[in-house]
């Protein structure tokens, strides 16, 4: 769940310029456009820095742009965007930050907070925890529990993923084998090709496979702890035992 709240107008701590932020962020606060001070579930906003640019999700569509740092000076051009459509206040709330984002002027960087200035904006920003690769790859993990919001039910039927070093992801849905390549993107995982071997699924599968499918075709979160792997792609999730 993504909530963006006003935030205070004291001053952030961190250094104003200088150092260029790295990484990954998600977006905690703001205040500007009204659309981006509502609560917005399961529809993160975040933005990621990789080689010059800038990139990430805006609530919806993932998107990307140039960028320009001096001095404390921070500008936004460029931006490009996918067209996947969600529902009408998840796209105000992307049009908005979108919108804001070219309006940047400024930025302030702490260890933990990255805050976006402009004319009548405030951004501001937390750094991701990084994908626990070590802890993920390497073991086969076996489905548990789909989540979708806040509603938790069993699979119907048994599924499996795994995840090797070289970037490779083999697996089943349930009802499907399925293969791909994936990469790790500032603080998510973003599965680059995926097939998927088999035709049809029994009537009893079909929502757990589309389940499967839909959270690890778009970019998601992973959390180990423990034997206890969990991927969350927007409203979407799935619960992962490790194999004894």
């Amino acid at each position: 769940m993504l909530t963006l709240v006003a935030a205070g107008c004291g001053a952030p701590a961190g250094e104003e310029g200088g150092v260029a932020p790295e990484g990954a962020w998600t977006l905690v606060a703001a205040e500007g456009p009204d659309e981006l001070g509502k609560a917005v579930e399961g529809h993160r906003i975040t933005l990621v820095f990789e080689d010059g640019r800038v990139g990430g999700t805006a609530a919806c569509n993932s998107y990307g742009g140039s960028l320009r740092l001096e001095g404390d000076r921070f500008e936004v051009g460029e931006l490009v965007q996918t067209e996947m459509a969600c529902e009408p206040p998840v796209m105000a709330a992307e049009s908005a930050y979108l919108g804001a984002l070219g309006e940047v002027e400024r930025y302030r960087l702490g260890d933990e907070e990255l805050v976006l200035l402009g004319p009548s904006l405030r951004l501001r920003f937390e750094r991701e925890p990084p994908v626990p690769t070590e802890e993920l790859v390497g073991t086969t993990w076996e489905l548990d529990t789909l989540l979708a919001g806040e509603v938790a039910s069993s699979p119907s039927a048994p599924a499996e993923l795994r995840l090797e070093e070289d970037g490779s992801v083999t697996g089943t849905t349930g009802c499907r084998d399925l293969s791909g390549r994936y990469v790790v993107r500032g603080g998510e995982i973003v599965v680059t090709s995926l097939a998927l071997a088999g035709e049809g699924c029994p009537a009893e599968t079909v929502v757990q496979d589309e389940h499967v499918v839909a959270v690890l075709g778009d970019g998601f979160r992973a959390e180990v702890d423990g034997d206890r792997l969990t991927l969350a792609a927007r409203e979407r999730g799935l619960v992962y035992r490790a194999r004894p």
